[in-house]
Formats: structure tokens, C-alpha cells, sequence
């Protein structure tokens, strides 16, 4: 559900020139985006074993990753159904399976809703009430808040977007505890705050594409300044909130040693981006330290719970 990790060459700034089509099954999981879903199951299970101390009943872990799976693989295929419009203006999406004429749009979208469809209500069977309630506001927000309106009405996009990438730690916790509480408004706010700086980094690398497709993305709209405030403001409001975890008494205190250097480290490099010549150079040095951070937080809590 999280609204757009991608990594990739052309990401990353160099150019990818595809020759021969992939495999028609490679196509369709593409449309799934493995490496948002995948990012999204491990911060499920980063709330799962929080609220359960451990790895809790085997069965709800299973049926909570697994709806988790189908909703968030179902929002993404969404995506790419609903930005077919947009994609071919973007070295980063023109390949993908709809734009390229590989997929048909109408077929990628029945499995865009039976995906999601079939996720929520194994989270409502299998789980409980509440995670599935959790599970269909992350795709709702991020297909139709986030895709279908703000993406191309506001530069507010990215952070309204936020909420549905910060969902699925909330599932994961819900799955066990069946209620809200502290602990699960913390791990909201840790991935709702990530997510500026991780996506800002991406859309400074490709503002002349963003401007090409009418994206008004931050950087498109009020300029480098303002956007590299932006994501030092977030980094810096997400180092205080991490470190509430052990303060609630749901990770051992060994778990600072890992996420504040790693806090320190994310934003006091996107603090000296005030400072930098070479910002494309300093945008994708962000890039991929935001993924650092993010990969190291979710191990920290893994790891650390109980």
C-alpha cells in the first residue's frame, strides 16, 4: 500500500533499454509491484510480532500476510491500470505491461479488484473486523484519494498519499490486539513521516518528467527549497517519534542503538542537502539511504519486539 518503492536502474538514474519482451507472468506480477508489496508484508510483520510479542498463532500470521498480499498487490495493479494515461511520458513507467501495450488495461483491472476484493475479505473471515477495516482504507486511499484525485490535483499529493503507506503495520498490529492503542499509532506515524523524504528524493531526480506527464509533484510546483525543507522538517519530526517504542515498553532499549544512529544518519545527510552543488547526486544518495533506514527500522523491530 505503500505509494510508490520502486527500485530500479532507471530510478536510479541510468538509462534501462528493454529489447525483447519479458515473459507474459513477469508482465502480470510487474503489475503487482513486488517491491512495494513486498516492503508492505514486512512492515505487517513488523506490527504483527510487536502486538504479539513473538510470532503469536500461526494461523492469524499467515492469513494476515496473506490478505495483506492481495490487498496491497490489488491497489498496485490499480495504479497501473488508472496512470496508463500518464505512464508513457515517464522513462521510469513507459516499459511497464499497460502502457506497452502488453496487457490490456480492462483484464488488469478485474484482477486490480479481485485481488482486493478477495484480501479484505480474508482479513474480515480469517483475522478480525478491524484489520480488515484498516486493510480497505489503505486501498481505498491509495486508489482513490491518492491515484484517482490528489496525485494530479495537488502537490499535497505525496503526503496525503502517506496514509495508505503507513497502513500496514496498523494491520498487523490490529490482527493480534483487535483494537487500536499507542504502540499502533507510533508505527503509523514513523512510515506516514518516512515517506516525504523517500518520495521527494525520487520526484527531485525526475522533475522534468513529472513536469512533462502534469504531475505537480512539490519539486514541479514550489522548487527545490521548499521541497528539501519539507524532507528535513519529516526527518527530523521521525527521529523523536522511533524512538517512543521502547518508552511504551514494546521493544527492549537495545533497539535505540539501531534506529537512532540510523535517525541521525538519514536526516542529518538530508539536512546537509542545504549545502550541496551536485543534487541529483544528493537526491539519489537519499533515495536509497531512506530504503536503509526503512529495511534497518522494520529489522530493529522484528528483532527487538517482545
Amino acid at each position: 500500500m505503500d505509494h510508490g518503492t520502486e527500485i530500479g536502474k532507471e530510478v536510479l538514474g541510468r538509462s534501462r533499454i528493454q529489447t525483447v519482451s519479458p515473459p507474459l507472468w513477469k508482465d502480470y506480477l510487474s503489475l503487482m509491484k513486488p517491491g512495494i508489496t513486498l516492503s508492505n508484508l514486512i512492515a505487517t510483520v513488523a506490527g504483527f510480532r510487536l502486538a504479539a510479542g513473538g510470532w503469536g498463532q500461526p494461523g492469524t500470521f499467515f492469513w494476515t500476510l496473506a490478505g495483506t498480499f492481495l490487498v496491497v498487490a490489488g491497489g498496485c495493479v490499480w495504479n497501473n491500470v488508472y496512470d496508463r494515461d500518464i505512464d508513457p511520458w515517464m522513462s521510469r513507467t513507459r516499459t511497464r505491461p499497460i502502457p506497452a501495450g502488453r496487457i490490456s488495461w480492462r483484464s488488469a483491472r478485474w484482477i486490480g479488484w479481485g485481488f482486493s476484493l478477495l484480501g479484505l475479505i480474508i482479513l474480515l473471515r480469517c483475522v478480525n473486523v478491524l484489520s480488515a477495516v484498516w486493510g480497505a482504507v489503505g486501498v481505498g486511499w491509495y486508489v482513490f484519494v491518492y491515484t484517482a484525485w490528489f496525485k494530479r490535483k495537488s502537490p499535497w499529493n505525496t503526503v496525503i498519499g502517506g496514509v495508505a503507506g503507513a497502513v500496514p503495520p496498523v494491520i498487523g498490529w490490529t490482527a493480534v490486539t483487535g483494537e487500536m492503542g499507542w504502540p499502533a499509532w507510533v508505527l503509523f506515524f514513523i512510515l506516514f513521516f518516512w515517506q516525504p523524504p523517500h518520495f521527494y528524493a525520487l520526484a527531485l531526480l525526475k522533475e522534468a518528467e513529472y513536469r512533462k506527464a502534469g504531475i505537480p509533484m512539490w519539486p514541479v510546483v514550489r522548487g527545490w527549497r521548499e521541497t528539501w525543507e519539507q524532507m528535513a522538517a519529516c526527518a527530523w519530526v521521525l527521529l523523536p517519534i522511533s524512538g517512543l517504542l521502547p518508552l511504551l515498553g514494546y521493544v527492549s532499549w537495545e533497539y535505540l542503538w539501531v534506529v537512532i544512529p540510523l535517525g541521525f544518519a538519514f536526516g542529518g545527510w538530508i539536512g546537509a542537502g542545504r549545502w550541496v552543488y551536485k543534487r541529483d547526486r544528493w537526491a539519489r544518495q537519499v533515495f536509497r539511504l531512506s530504503l536503509v533506514y526503512l529495511l534497518g527500522w522494520m529489522a530493529a523491530v522484528i528483532h527487538f519486539a517482545g
